[in-house]
């Protein structure tokens, strides 16, 4: 396994060179704000799952700590789902 350098977790990081960077936002008014867009691992398939429903399956070979998915958007919290804050 070839030696990978750890990204140090700071406001702005870059996890992968062809991602764009992360950025941690904090809270404001109860609304998390994340990037703007998911990205998923080419080699990650969803496919039927033997657990339940459908599943996220390695479709090749991932290495241990390989980042492979990142989530996207805005996270609301109950109240303001409730208040139509998410519509607007």
């Amino acid at each position: 396994m070839a030696s990978k350098a750890k990204a140090k977790i700071t406001n702005t990081t870059t996890i992968r060179s062809d991602l764009p960077p992360i950025r941690k936002m904090g809270w404001t008014n109860s609304v998390r704000h994340y990037q703007p867009r998911d990205w998923r691992d080419p080699r990650l398939e969803v496919r039927l799952s033997l657990i339940h429903g459908r599943g996220l399956i390695a479709g090749r070979p991932i290495e241990r700590g390989e980042v492979v998915i990142i989530f996207g958007g805005t996270l609301f919290s109950r109240e303001d789902i409730v208040a139509g804050k998410a519509n607007e």
